[in-house]
C-alpha cells in the first residue's frame, strides 16, 4: 500500500486530485487531505506514521511548503516530494529538498497522472526484496537491508543490518534478484551494497559497520566506477 498526503490550504485545489485519483484506479493507494500543514506536520511527527508520497503547495499559511518539505526531509530521505504552485519562479528553489516532481497550478490531469506514475515507479526501486529459502522457510528482505552476500560452498550466507541467513543459492541466481545499479561483485565469493561501502582500499574495501571485505584486482575498477555513479545519483 502506497500512503499519499496532499496538502493545500485551498479545498478547491485538492478536490480536483482526489478526482484525479479516483480516474487512475491505481490500485494500492491510500490517501489523506490536509488543508492545514502544520496538522500534518504533527501527524507525521507524532505518530511517526510517515507516508509515501507528499503533494505540497508551495504557499501556505503558518509554515510553507518549502519549509514543510524541509522538515519532511529530516524525517525521511526517501520520501517523494511534488510540489504544486502558481508561481514559476519558485522552482528552483524545490530542488533544495530533492522534490521529485513540479506541477504548475491549477493542476491539470496528465502532468499528475505522470507524476504519480514515476513516483511509484521511484518507490519500486527503493522497496526491492529479496527472497531466498532459511530453514525450510520462505523469506523475503528488503535489499536495502542487505550490507553484502558471500558464497561458501552451496550455500550464501546474506549479511544484513539485522543479522545473517544462510541458503542454499547459487551466485548466478543471487545476482539476478538484485539491483545491478546499488550492488557490485568485489570478487568470485562477494557481492556487496555500495551504499554500505566507507572505504576502497588497494585490495580490499571497507563497509560503513568496518567489514573488512577482498577485492580481486579485476574487480577493483567497476566497484570504484558504480560507487561513483550510485554518490552521484543520491546526491
Amino acid at each position: 500500500m502506497v500512503k499519499m498526503a496532499l496538502c493545500d490550504d485551498n479545498l478547491d485545489a485538492l478536490l480536483p486530485m482526489v478526482q484525479y485519483l479516483k480516474q487512475m484506479h491505481q490500485e494500492g493507494i491510500q490517501y489523506e487531505i490536509y488543508q492545514e500543514p502544520m496538522e500534518l506536520l504533527q501527524r507525521i511527527t507524532d505518530e511517526k506514521d510517515r507516508f509515501d508520497i507528499y503533494i505540497l503547495d508551495i504557499e501556505m499559511p503558518k509554515i510553507d511548503g518549502m519549509a514543510l518539505a524541509v522538515k519532511i526531509r529530516e524525517m525521511d530521505k526517501h520520501a517523494v516530494i511534488i510540489f504544486q504552485t502558481s508561481h514559476l519562479e519558485t522552482v528552483f528553489e524545490t530542488f533544495k529538498v530533492r522534490a521529485h516532481r513540479f506541477l504548475q497550478k491549477p493542476v491539470q490531469y496528465e502532468p499528475f497522472v505522470e507524476a504519480i506514475e514515476s513516483s511509484f515507479a521511484l518507490i519500486r526501486e527503493w522497496n526491492q526484496f529479496f527472497d531466498f529459502v532459511y530453514e525450510h522457510q520462505p523469506v523475503q528482505i528488503a535489499c536495502d537491508e542487505i550490507i553484502y552476500i558471500e558464497k561458501n560452498l552451496r550455500k550464501i550466507i546474506i549479511h544484513t543490518v539485522d543479522g545473517e541467513y544462510s541458503s542454499y543459492m547459487g551466485m548466478k541466481e543471487t545476482m539476478e534478484q538484485l539491483d545491478d545499479n546499488v550492488f557490485v561483485r568485489t570478487g568470485v565469493s562477494y557481492v556487496v551494497n555500495i551504499k554500505y561501502i566507507k572505504i576502497v582500499k588497494k585490495d580490499s574495501l571497507i563497509t560503513r559497520q568496518d567489514i573488512e571485505l577482498p577485492i580481486s584486482k579485476s574487480y577493483k575498477k567497476k566497484i570504484k566506477d558504480k560507487q561513483l555513479h550510485y554518490e552521484m545519483a543520491h546526491v
